[in-house]
């Protein structure tokens, strides 16, 4: 059998996009060959049976070229290539590019998928569910239209080395934020509970990892560290590489992950893969966290403040929900089944 991905970037030093590659790995494990049409790539390293095709944006293209090349592309692999399957990541755009395909899909036997986890969809984004013969996101509220195209199979979360898994915690203990550093992160907040924490006595550093693509919004936040009661305690990190990730996670004591995107946020998982209780909205991640304890209902310091309270001094819960909250992870959210999940392969 043969894929077509199509997806934003391929390059494994990306900071946000990099786990990506590992998708593609776990993919060409299972079919004879993988296509993969991206906007840019960077680094990788990947077995004979994938091909990839950039429509240039690392080398700084017009996007009139970026247009002429997917079409070429897509339309020499669906044409030529003949492939069972094709597979949209998160984007909606090249949904819609390729609907002329789509209306001729039966014809050459292939389907049309999509992976969307976001909480909110604009009119291009329900067009692009119209073009799709399934949608597939990792939790009910991840994809926030009901359709019988839409279908539930967990995440897709690589598993971390046991040298990773071996990581001595920090100390002081560590709140950690990983992601794009955005309004809608709401990081604020974050700087707000580790203020409160130091208030009560707690000795939390607190770690915000991740790019800045909004100056304003990061001089903005660097203004209200300032005005913290330990500005030393807290840092701006700043974007790192994907496989960097891991020892940041393994190494916190909480994750706390504000976001309002509505999507389940991948690092929310990632974070319990290394065995590290992640705190984030019970309306985006209840189904995964209620049973843990580690959803909020509002977006309230006091009650972020509280759970992380209620983690710090009791040890023996700690101790417990490591192993708990990987095996949630390795048993519905790995990396590794999410061929058989989406292609029954």
């Amino acid at each position: 059998m043969k894929l077509l991905l199509c997806t934003q970037v391929l390059d494994t030093n990306h900071p946000i996009l990099g786990f990506f590659h590992g998708w593609v790995l776990e993919f060409a494990q299972h079919f004879d060959e993988v296509h993969v049409v991206c906007l840019q790539k960077g680094e990788y390293v990947l077995p004979s049976n994938v091909f990839v095709y950039s429509l240039g944006k690392e080398l700084g293209e017009h996007r009139i070229k970026y247009l002429w090349r997917f079409y070429r592309y897509f339309g020499h692999i669906f044409f030529r290539v003949r492939v069972q399957y094709v597979f949209f990541h998160m984007g909606y755009i090249y949904n819609n590019l390729a609907a002329p395909f789509f209306l001729v899909r039966k014809l050459f036997g292939t389907a049309f998928y999509w992976w969307k986890t976001h909480g909110t969809l604009t009119p291009l984004g329900r067009s692009a569910l119209f073009f799709s013969d399934a949608v597939y996101t990792a939790a009910p509220e991840s994809f926030p239209l009901v359709s019988p195209k839409k279908r539930v199979v967990g995440h897709a979360i690589e598993a971390v080395s046991p040298s990773i898994l071996s990581t001595t915690k920090s100390e002081p203990p560590v709140l950690l934020f990983v992601g794009r550093v955005t309004p809608v992160k709401k990081i604020e907040l974050v700087i707000a509970t580790g203020d409160e924490l130091h208030k009560r006595g707690y000795t939390f550093h607190i770690r915000i990892v991740g790019a800045t693509p909004d100056a304003a919004y990061a001089d903005l936040l660097a203004q209200r560290i300032a005005q913290t009661t330990y500005p030393e305690r807290f840092a701006l990190v700043g974007p790192k590489k994907y496989e960097e990730l891991g020892a940041e996670f393994a190494a916190a004591t909480v994750c706390m992950n504000p976001s309002e995107t509505g999507g389940i946020d991948k690092v929310v998982l990632e974070s319990m893969q290394c065995g590290v209780p992640a705190v984030a909205l019970r309306r985006t991640y209840g189904s995964i966290l209620d049973r843990f304890g580690l959803s909020v209902e509002r977006q309230d310091v006091l009650d972020y403040v509280r759970i992380i309270e209620r983690l710090s001094t009791d040890k023996e819960e700690l101790l417990t929900l490591k192993d708990a909250l990987r095996r949630e992870v390795t048993e519905h959210h790995s990396l590794s089944t999410l061929s058989q999940r989406i292609f029954n392969i």
